[in-house]
């Protein structure tokens, strides 16, 4: 029964795969050729499956090879990422986040798990929330009262990096079916500076 894949023999394996050669394999991974065929026949025998097809010319992944070939390297790049982050000096400071009112309200499961794993893989690193309009977020932050927001920008902007997109929606109440009648239409908007108030105001000014 096997209960663990050495990580020398998967190397190997997956240097040939990604070569498609025994002897280009041996100088990635800095070995001799006979050495990395042994690594390919134990660890054939211990999977008890034929990982590749041989001729004079060519090696090619089995049906099987293929399927290791996927967690073999999920499964180095895991162990690289894991040494990396062990032997990085450890973070120790303070970030200044912004979040617009719309998103500190509905927070996704997403940010909030982000969040979560940050400060429990940095206890050392303090993280200040600021809530604000978007207009005052972005005022801010070129004042370099935070280090990064969370905001809303308008179609076409090209501030920051889009997280996601979504159209605004003209909402009404069940008693508004009147609402052609009024001379004056109630609105409930934020206050300035709101970019979803300046786009309401700006559709409507070209509505007449």
């Amino acid at each position: 029964m096997i209960d663990r894949l050495p990580p020398d023999l998967l190397r190997s394996f997956v240097a040939v795969a990604q070569t498609g050669s025994f002897t280009r394999a041996a100088e990635r991974v800095h070995l001799s050729q006979s050495t990395v065929s042994q690594h390919i026949n134990r660890l054939e025998d211990l999977v008890g499956k034929a990982l590749f097809e041989r001729d004079t010319r060519t090696v090619r992944l089995t049906r099987d090879g293929e399927s290791l070939q996927n967690y073999a390297v999920r499964i180095l790049d895991l162990m690289t990422e894991a040494m990396e982050h062990l032997r990085a000096p450890a973070l120790s400071g303070h970030v200044r986040l912004g979040l617009s009112e719309d998103f500190a309200c509905a927070a996704s499961a997403d940010l909030t798990a982000a969040l979560a794993s940050f400060v429990r893989r940095n206890p050392e690193v303090e993280v200040t929330i600021a809530i604000g309009m978007s207009g005052d977020l972005f005022r801010q932050l070129d004042e370099g009262r935070h280090d990064i927001v969370f905001a809303k920008r308008l179609q076409g902007s090209r501030r920051g990096s889009m997280v996601r997109s979504e159209p605004l929606m003209w909402c009404v109440g069940s008693q508004a079916s009147g609402m052609e009648s009024y001379d004056v239409v109630p609105l409930a908007l934020h206050p300035e500076p709101s970019v979803t108030r300046l786009r309401v105001l700006e559709a409507l000014e070209a509505a007449g």
